[in-house]
């Protein structure tokens, strides 16, 4: 059995990293409102798409985003310069463009049958992301344009392992070699290209 004071000291011990962790005051320098709208997005525990964000019944959906980025993903061209005969994968993604943090674009996945996704690809783009950092006892937002990225390179770069449950699998074809879970026709990658970003405690 642990010993009660043992257990009363860890409390403790996490209660006072927390408070060393949260955001206290909030930064005034652009510089430094920017630096915590990165902590707080890395720390979220939650985020949220809202679509029409200017909206008074904009409805807010749960997404799984990538970190922002400080520049937009441009595939490259041509074979791979080390070992040419390679094709490209994640691993090379990850050696020859490796993402450079900052605030930027984020992107995250859609299916192509929700609300969401129809209404992107009928042109309405303006939208926000709210995340919620408990850790930080921050929430910020941030607003931009979504567009909608088609190019296979960048379905396999931003793809994550975690999103298989939610698309449907590209059916099997006898004369072709299995298809990538990216592949689905289903899954829509989102470019969410940032304009403004706001911050607030709580």
């Amino acid at each position: 059995a642990v010993p009660f004071s043992a257990i009363m000291y860890y409390l403790r011990e996490q209660r006072e990293k927390r408070t060393e962790m949260a955001m206290l005051v909030l930064p005034k320098a652009p510089e430094e409102v920017a630096a915590e709208v990165l902590r707080v997005i890395r720390t979220a525990a939650v985020c949220f798409l809202l679509q029409d964000s200017q909206a008074a019944t904009a409805n807010a959906l749960r997404v799984d985003p990538h970190p922002p980025e400080a520049t937009a993903y441009v595939p490259p061209t041509g074979p791979l310069p080390i070992v040419p005969q390679m094709e490209r994968n994640f691993l090379t993604d990850m050696l020859e463009s490796p993402a450079v943090v900052g605030l930027g674009f984020v992107h995250f996945a859609l299916s192509r049958q929700s609300q969401e996704a129809q209404a992107i690809m009928a042109g309405r783009r303006k939208a926000a992301l709210l995340y919620m950092s408990h850790t930080r006892a921050a929430y910020c937002t941030i607003t931009g344009q979504l567009s909608i990225l088609p190019d296979p390179d960048c379905r396999r770069r931003y793809w994550k392992p975690s999103w298989s449950w939610c698309f449907s699998a590209p059916p099997p074809d006898p004369q072709e070699e299995p298809r990538e879970p990216w592949q689905s026709e289903d899954f829509v990658l989102v470019r969410f290209a940032i304009d403004q970003a706001s911050l607030q405690s709580v």
